[in-house]
């Protein structure tokens, strides 16, 4: 109604109807799979448009060695031998993860590990941003002997952090190794941001893949939301 400009992503559907209708552009994607497996779907037409509307001035080099990097990533994880998916899956099996992170850069990829070992693996995983759980969380630490020895802790870290979060990360890891079974630091691999953000994202699907594995849990199906929609349909 405004005149903006509006383009559309999607796998058809109502969206793609609307796009139709009102004679907006739209970039199709293949259906069929689960959102949280077509998330190469779902980014890269949004970089090309950001890319076109002069919002992002990378060029295509960083998406092609963006994919070069996950090539050699589904390389190494998907051997079983000397591999860090699965070693991480097995310590943090059985236990409760807490992922820990910037809250700039890395705020999506700490969400994204949630998201996939909370919906592949089944688990529950809990997480939070730093400094803003310095502010009151930490304080939470304190009195969790019910939780000892049961949390694991993982630090998401980037050479991009803010130096002082940086140090703030160093000192929560003091502040909670006593009650952690253990504390993971996990840092980006790879030259650009957007290498470095995938490197952690590729790292978390491998991860809840083998968290599922591990338990015998097919990682596609979720029930639960699948009847908390059911439910609320009949409302």
């Amino acid at each position: 109604k405004k005149g903006a400009q509006i383009v559309g992503v999607t796998s058809g559907g109502e969206l793609k109807k609307q796009a139709i209708e009102h004679e907006f552009d739209y970039i199709q994607i293949p259906g069929g799979m689960p959102p949280r497996a077509a998330l190469a779907y779902s980014f890269v037409p949004l970089f090309r448009i950001f890319q076109f509307l002069g919002f992002l001035n990378e060029s295509d080099k960083v998406l092609i060695d963006t994919y070069e990097l996950l090539k050699d990533g589904v390389s190494n994880y998907k051997d079983l031998d000397d591999n860090d998916a699965l070693a991480l899956a097995q310590e943090l099996n059985e236990s409760l993860p807490i992922i820990y992170s910037d809250a700039l850069m890395m705020e999506p990829v700490n969400l994204r590990w949630r998201g996939q070992i909370e919906e592949n693996s089944k688990m529950l995983v809990y997480g939070n941003l730093i400094p803003e759980m310095n502010h009151n969380e930490i304080v939470g630490w304190e009195h969790i002997a019910h939780l000892s020895g049961r949390l694991t802790v993982v630090m998401l870290k980037d050479k991009e952090d803010n130096n002082r979060v940086k140090k703030r990360m160093e000192i929560v890891k003091d502040l909670v190794m006593d009650q952690a079974l253990s504390v993971i630091e996990i840092t980006t691999i790879g030259e650009s941001r957007l290498e470095r953000l995938f490197s952690l994202v590729q790292l978390a699907d491998w991860v809840s893949m083998y968290l599922a594995l591990l338990n015998q849990i097919d990682p596609t199906p979720i029930a639960k939301i699948d009847i908390l929609k059911s439910k609320l349909s009949e409302i």
